[in-house]
């Protein structure tokens, strides 16, 4: 069987991106809970949902950034995530949010970048560990 080897440069690359990405989330997350306060009642809850989303993002971002290719599926839902935004806020107000349009598209590009550079869709090879004797399955089913 062949050795896949990465590059450390890629992983180093990929690490700063990924370390940058989660700390603009993080930022993302501190300041709005101005946004959260300021919030009428109608909006509050959208309001704490995006916020506490920047700060899922941001413990994602470092996850892929530590663990590159150990994180199946971690990958590419944040890149659909982020693409996926940009894309329906291109369709629903193709003027009226080109801020949020340009930063999720060049995050979505980020970390499609960072996936290829790592090889994180070698996360998928990993081998389920077998189990041996009666182990937790068979004492709570048992």
């Amino acid at each position: 069987m062949e050795k896949r080897t990465i590059e450390p440069w890629r992983d180093r690359i990929a690490k700063a991106l990924m370390l940058t990405l989660a700390l603009g989330a993080s930022v993302a997350f501190a300041s709005s809970s101005r946004a959260v306060t300021a919030a009428l009642t109608e909006t509050k809850a959208l309001e704490i949902w995006r916020m506490l989303g920047d700060l899922a993002f941001s413990a994602i971002f470092i996850l892929l950034a530590l663990r590159p290719r150990r994180q199946p599926g971690l990958w590419e839902i944040s890149f659909f995530h982020y693409a996926g935004v940009s894309a329906f806020l291109v369709a629903i107000a193709p003027s009226g949010s080109a801020n949020g349009v340009v930063i999720d598209a060049v995050i979505a590009t980020v970390i499609g970048a960072c996936y290829f550079l790592t090889k994180g869709y070698l996360a998928w090879n990993v081998a389920e560990p077998e189990t041996r004797g009666r182990g937790y399955e068979a004492h709570v089913l048992g």
